[in-house]
């Protein structure tokens, strides 16, 4: 897996540089196979005036998927690093689940329980089972 870390307004020293690194290698020691690059891009939208103003966003390419983009705005540069990254890897381990579920039933729309016919519909990341 690639990293790319790229810094805004802020400075990116080697402790963050390696507190990233960490936090990238946990979350994503699952998916390690699929992911073929990771860019980080941490900045500081406010610059001195404070407030909640550190922004990470996390792009994942991963192959046979498409790319994941989140951005997570918080106070603290470490606790936008963390939800971030975790709710990149959340999103990631969702559609590869979705993906295999369609690879084995074929069609999602129609989904068979117990003789009833349901349907699933996906609205952005919550999916809904309607029988």
């Amino acid at each position: 897996m690639r990293l790319n870390i790229n810094f805004h307004n802020i400075r990116g020293d080697g402790a963050t540089i390696d507190y990233v690194d960490r936090r990238l290698s946990f979350a994503f020691s699952r998916l390690n196979h699929i992911v073929n690059s990771t860019v980080i891009t941490v900045s500081d939208v406010n610059g001195p005036r404070g407030g909640i103003d550190k922004l990470c966003r996390v792009v994942v390419k991963a192959s046979g998927l498409r790319s994941v983009v989140i951005t997570e705005r918080q106070a603290n540069l470490r606790l936008a690093i963390d939800r971030g990254i975790a709710r990149a890897s959340q999103t990631l381990t969702r559609k590869l689940k979705r993906q295999q579920y369609v690879m084995k039933h074929g069609f999602m729309g129609d989904y068979n329980t117990d003789k009833k016919q349901c349907d699933i519909d996906f609205e952005g990341d919550r999916g809904h089972i309607q029988c």
